[in-house]
């Protein structure tokens, strides 16, 4: 049991269970949405910022698929995790750790389109990242730069 803090970011899955990336706290957390208790379960994390299979470091961004699979923007770690659903170590899907990928610098987002793709807020590279049947591309602040024109983006979120 766990007493939520404050969330960086929300997700409300399939069987309304509602997510919540506990940024300090290095954890993702959830409950029941209609459920009026403030009691949320640990789903990631350790509560102590770390770089192994079973630990967050200041997740940001987080996404539910159909299966009830969780994906973390694990922003320090810049990597992006996946923990396959009720099981405590997660995968490295794309950053540091992952082989054949691309380098994330501060993820803050993540969505997976309809079939499966995945699409990645690389904020402190200035940039949207998606992945396909070939692998990572970047869609938008190609230049990696930040700025204003419509070539660029400044340090995007979500």
């Amino acid at each position: 049991m766990y007493e939520c803090g404050g969330c960086w970011g929300l997700f409300v899955d399939s069987r309304n269970y509602l997510y919540c990336s506990v940024y300090a706290n290095h954890q993702v957390v959830s409950k029941l949405a209609n459920e009026s208790s403030n009691i949320w379960n640990i789903v990631a994390g350790t509560n102590t910022s770390g770089n192994t299979s079973f630990t967050l470091n200041y997740p940001r961004g987080i996404y539910i698929d159909i299966y009830l699979n969780l994906y973390v923007a694990d922003s320090m770690n810049n990597r992006i995790q996946k923990f396959s659903s009720g099981q405590p170590n997660g995968i490295t899907l794309a950053g540091n750790g992952a082989t054949n990928t691309i380098v994330l610098d501060g993820p803050t987002s993540i969505v997976l389109d309809a079939d499966g793709y995945l699409y990645i807020v690389d904020s402190n590279n200035h940039r949207i990242i998606g992945s396909d049947i070939n692998g990572f591309r970047c869609i938008a602040g190609c230049s990696a730069t930040a700025g204003t024109t419509p070539t660029n983006l400044w340090y995007p979120t979500t």
